[in-house]
């Protein structure tokens, strides 16, 4: 059976494709719906193995599996991002890849010939939503999960011997960091975790694709495995800031935040001090989100973002404490400064 024929017939067990993948040789092993190896040792994974694993029950059915890619000579660009454009400038600059896979998120991965690289996630920063995976390894085509089916949508199989070199490969020919540089349990890898999260969930759709770079990104920089469940649970921490609006994480003050209104309170400002106090309370709260203590002086009338008088401001202070929303912690004075006030639901 040829590896082209079964992809036609759409057959997703290992079982059925590790046959496939050997004819072209290339030895690929289980990978859980989680998106994790299934067997021990993979990166020491050689021909025979893979057949063995192909013949153990527990393992057979597996519809997803996974490949080294620079044991298969490939090293595969991939795209955590479905702007096209954003794609279309990424092959612009390393080139068009004979072979691009449609993975189960509807992303892109990009097949080139290896020519040194190793594995780096992100090599350009968050901005950048692209990986090098040159190492390490990949999920391949045929694989299904629970979110759909890795699939060739550009090229086929047989075009796997006569890949086109990535341009500029040797910028990511560098290796990888020491295991020892990596971290470990106890040195903040939940923190390192949620914070990297925090900013790259602005651009993702969904959690699954959020989760997706969450695993890409413990791999990398972990030296000791992080639990399925932890990265699952910070995954849906962060996501849940995302989807309701709140996700300030790694934003410095001010910078694309989003004040929620409540539709009550609107009103009630409004009455109370007059349409300009609903300017002038979001404002003030896009500056200061948190619990800390902060002034509202009549002075900042004049900043950029706010633009009211200072009767407005007053106004604006007047009615903010009147409903509660707002209650001093400090009153003003000659010896301390002005007043400080919090928030009254953060309290």
């Amino acid at each position: 059976m040829s590896a082209l024929a079964l992809h036609d017939s759409q057959l997703g067990s290992f079982a059925c494709w590790q046959a496939a993948y050997a004819e072209l040789g290339i030895p690929i092993f289980p990978i859980s719906s989680e998106k994790r190896p299934m067997v021990k040792s993979w990166e020491k994974l050689t021909a025979h193995a893979s057949g063995q694993f192909a013949l153990r029950p527990h393992l057979s059915g597996a519809a997803a599996f996974g490949f080294l890619p620079d044991r298969a000579g490939i090293v595969v660009l991939d795209i955590d991002s479905t702007d096209a454009a954003f794609a279309s400038s990424l092959f612009e600059r390393f080139g068009k890849p004979k072979i691009l896979v449609r993975t189960a998120s509807g992303k892109l991965h990009g097949y080139y010939s290896h020519s040194g690289e190793g594995r780096h996630i992100r090599p350009e920063g968050p901005s950048e939503p692209f990986d090098i995976l040159g190492s390490g390894y990949c999920i391949a085509p045929g694989s299904v999960t629970p979110a759909g089916e890795y699939e060739i949508i550009v090229g086929n199989f047989d075009q796997l011997s006569s890949l086109a070199p990535m341009i500029g490969a040797p910028a990511f020919a560098s290796p990888a960091k020491p295991p020892k540089q990596r971290l470990k349990d106890g040195d903040g890898r939940a923190n390192a975790l949620f914070n990297f999260l925090g900013s790259e969930a602005r651009r993702c759709d969904n959690a699954e694709q959020l989760l997706d770079v969450a695993t890409h990104y413990a791999e990398e920089q972990f030296a000791d495995n992080l639990s399925q469940t932890d990265i699952e649970r910070t995954v849906k921490s962060v996501w849940s800031y995302q989807a309701n609006g709140r996700n300030f994480i790694g934003l410095k003050s001010g910078e694309g935040r989003k004040v929620i209104l409540d539709h009550a309170m609107i009103g009630q400002l409004a009455k109370l001090g007059g349409i300009e106090t609903i300017g002038v309370y979001t404002a003030v709260k896009a500056r200061h989100p948190g619990k800390d203590p902060f002034c509202i002086a009549n002075a900042m009338a004049w900043d950029d973002d706010i633009g009211a008088s200072r009767r407005v401001m007053q106004k604006a202070k007047k009615a903010m404490l009147g409903l509660g929303i707002i209650h001093e912690v400090r009153p003003a004075s000659k010896r301390h400064g002005p007043a400080l006030f919090r928030w009254a639901d953060l309290d």
